[in-house]
């Protein structure tokens, strides 16, 4: 399934990485790994000694072969930017510097943060394998203490809302633990809607299911232009537009129509409904909105297909 720029699919929500338990590999409130950096990119060079009792740090570890880490550059220029007077980002990766180079110069400005090279994977082994985690991007923010106290991917909204509380020296832990469970939760009976979709067996049961996720993402954007754009564009027994349609209705309303992922996914139910016009509209929209030149040009794409009438293809 091809994915809308910036969105982080449910399925990826549900399972960015594999994670063996804590007990068997470093532990949130242990002392930070040092980093141990061959080179530095972009920025002046950082130690966490520096910054102890002083500021924040978030160390993600990420490369330029990984479509999800590219996707997430441009969120960690805007958090970078809200908390530039509390929080130092660290972009590490263990590629060759005449490789991440030209990479972090074509970002330009899409990539506002230090980026290091990592030295011989000493950096990534203090952190992605101590704490077992396989799968990258992944981000790591090191309390003023010199501790980890939070990791997740970058794209989650547990992990804006753990560095908001963090920075803010409020950082309830059992409380996001909770949250995040709930959202997992949530999240897998949204899948399971999916499920029931693409299998068409059960119409009473997806319908019953379809209101309650509604609900129960009725104040998160993302979702609901991911079940929108996952309903409208993929090959499923039981294609319920008019949910569709809904979800991406609210999910418009939530970003007052200025996020492009939300108004591609609006345009596609509205297209695949046979109202060419209005999708036409939101879609040159959603192009005005692009952060970036592979989102540009998936967006044209969307347009490119609506404005021929083909029939949508699986993506």
């Amino acid at each position: 399934m091809k994915r809308i720029s910036g969105y982080v699919t449910l399925g990826v929500a549900l399972a960015v990485a594999w994670v063996v338990p804590a007990s068997f590999g470093a532990q949130l409130g242990d002392p930070a790994g040092a980093l141990q950096v061959g080179s530095w990119i972009k920025g002046d060079p950082v130690t966490l000694a520096d910054l102890k009792g002083k500021k924040v740090a978030v160390v993600e570890f990420w490369a330029t072969w990984c479509p999800p880490c590219r996707q997430s550059i441009p969120h960690l220029t805007k958090l970078q930017q809200e908390y530039k007077d509390d929080v130092v980002f660290i972009g590490v990766t263990d590629e060759d510097a005449a490789v991440v180079k030209p990479f972090v110069e074509k970002m330009g400005d899409q990539m506002a943060y230090r980026v290091a090279i990592d030295q011989e994977q000493k950096t990534t082994r203090a952190y992605m394998q101590a704490f077992k985690i396989q799968g990258i991007p992944h981000a790591f923010i090191i309390d003023k203490e010199g501790k980890v106290a939070y990791k997740a991917h970058p794209m989650e909204s547990d992990f804006e809302e753990a560095l908001k509380q963090i920075v803010a020296g409020r950082f309830d832990a059992k409380a996001l633990e909770a949250q995040a469970k709930q959202r997992e939760e949530n999240l897998e009976k949204a899948q399971n809607l999916l499920h029931l979709l693409a299998r068409g067996d059960n119409p009473e049961e997806a319908k019953k299911l379809g209101q309650e996720v509604l609900q129960l993402f009725s104040e998160d954007a993302e979702i609901l232009g991911q079940i929108a754009w996952i309903i409208a564009s993929q090959d499923m027994k039981q294609r319920d537009l008019d949910l569709a349609l809904k979800a991406a209705e609210k999910a418009d309303t939530l970003t007052k129509q200025q996020n492009a992922q939300n108004l591609t996914a609006h345009a596609r139910v509205l297209f695949e409904q046979g109202n060419q016009q209005k999708a036409l509209q939101l879609q040159k929209k959603a192009i005005g909105l692009a952060q970036s030149p592979e989102e540009k040009q998936f967006l044209e794409e969307q347009l490119q297909l609506i404005e021929t009438g083909k029939p949508a293809a699986t993506q």
